[in-house]
């Protein structure tokens, strides 16, 4: 994420303006990575220091926390609507499609089985439960590692057959 801060306030009784620098421990991946005002990191916390120079050589250094946190939620396409015969049926379909958000390791997603009377019948496995005859609203919900989530829904037709 791109984050960009305010300087911190140098005074100095000699220099009008001592120089003025950033850093952070390599071990927050600042090797290679020239500090400013605005700097690219990644997800966690990392600790920058900033370091005033006057022209008499007097240093003054003081750290603060930028924290980057992933709060945007997985993108997720469900399949269309599905149709089976039968009594009951033990429906398959293909998995909800989620992409666009995976910075921060992989969605996993569950999903939920209702009648159209909004009753709860069961949480079902990935692709497939079995199913009576007439319609249901299957919900697909995606939550990545930082708790985002996003659903969709589509409906599983069961006609006698």
């Amino acid at each position: 994420a791109l984050v960009t801060w305010a300087p911190p306030s140098v005074a100095d009784a000699c220099d009008d303006s001592p120089s003025l620098s950033y850093s952070m421990p390599a071990a927050d991946g600042a090797q290679g990575i020239v500090l400013s005002g605005s700097t690219i990191f990644p997800l966690g916390t990392h600790t920058v220091t900033a370091q005033a120079i006057d022209d008499s050589g007097n240093v003054s250094t003081c750290t603060f926390d930028v924290a980057v946190e992933d709060q945007t939620a997985p993108e997720l396409t469900c399949p269309g609507d599905q149709t089976f015969f039968g009594n009951s049926v033990l429906a398959t379909w293909d998995d909800a499609v989620h992409s666009g958000n995976e910075c921060n390791g992989v969605a996993v997603v569950e999903y939920v089985k209702m009648d159209l009377t909004g009753g709860i019948d069961t949480v079902v496995v990935s692709g497939e439960s079995a199913f009576s005859t007439g319609t249901w609203m299957v919900i697909a919900t995606a939550t990545d590692p930082a708790g985002n989530q996003s659903s969709c829904v589509f409906e599983v037709h069961v006609f006698l057959g």
